[in-house]
């Protein structure tokens, strides 16, 4: 698949269009901006894929994995933001504790289970990239200052009209 656009020419031959992309599905962009605009909420849907999950499981697990600590407070916000967006929901109503946090058993959705899925897709591809690192770099497209000139017939900067 090419990631440049064909336009119609004559004859119906394609020429590609420079910088036009047509191949980007910017939806898969757009779900993980949104999955990771709360930054705890993929470790508790992660945490919480295998299973109902007790709130200080799911604190002691992420704050044995993560790097930064995962506060009571932001756990509980995160849980209620979760449950409101209809991706977990606490077992029986959950246990209130002293702060009146649920502290009962926290589980996943139906609506929660592909995007857990698509989280455990990126996990493996993220864990294969450091167990298996690309042989050749992706090149940057070339410095447009150092081209030849225009390919699209328009007229270049020494004053000629692009055409040969």
């Amino acid at each position: 698949m090419s990631n440049t656009d064909t336009s119609q020419g004559e004859g119906g031959v394609g020429a590609p269009v420079r910088g036009a992309v047509t191949c980007v599905d910017l939806t898969f962009i757009e779900e993980i901006e949104e999955l990771f605009r709360h930054r705890w909420v993929p470790y508790i849907l992660l945490c919480l894929a295998d299973g109902p999950q007790r709130y200080s499981a799911i604190a002691h697990v992420i704050n044995q994995q993560a790097t930064d600590r995962l506060s009571d407070s932001v756990l509980s916000r995160s849980l209620d933001h979760l449950e409101a967006a209809g991706l977990a929901q606490a077992v029986d109503g959950g246990r209130r504790g002293r702060q009146g946090r649920r502290r009962g058993p926290w589980m996943l959705t139906p609506a929660a289970r592909p995007i857990v899925a698509k989280l455990q897709r990126l996990q493996m591809a993220l864990a294969d990239d450091v167990d298996h690192p690309p042989e050749h770099d992706i090149k940057d497209d070339p410095d447009p200052s150092t081209e030849d000139g225009p390919d699209d017939g328009s007229v270049d900067r020494a004053g000629g009209d692009g055409v040969g």
